[in-house]
């Protein structure tokens, strides 16, 4: 049986491609993909500030502002999410540098 060169070339490309398939493996799920270089640290700047009302939450307010609820509690760590003293004035994070 006479192989053409083209069929010959198939050969080995088909081979090749069976090949590589095999050798695939799957990622580490151990290493983190992005590691920061100081985790939950984010930058704020350029942001309103907003004095705390009687009955306010920083749920209500992430809503309000239409922030982000995480970087609210970011902006201020030591506010009480769900009972914020009133008259307390608090970040409103709207520019965030990650």
């Amino acid at each position: 049986m006479k192989f053409h060169n083209f069929e010959i070339s198939l050969l080995f490309v088909l081979f090749y491609i069976t090949l590589g398939t095999c050798q695939v493996k799957e990622p580490d799920k151990s290493a983190p993909l992005f590691t920061p270089l100081i985790p939950n640290k984010f930058i704020y700047f350029e942001n309103p500030s907003y004095v705390l009302q009687e009955n306010d939450t920083l749920v209500d307010l992430a809503v309000q502002f239409k922030v982000g609820y995480y970087h609210l509690i970011l902006a201020n760590p030591k506010i009480d999410p769900w009972i914020p003293p009133p008259g307390k004035k608090i970040i409103i994070p709207k520019k965030i540098l990650i």
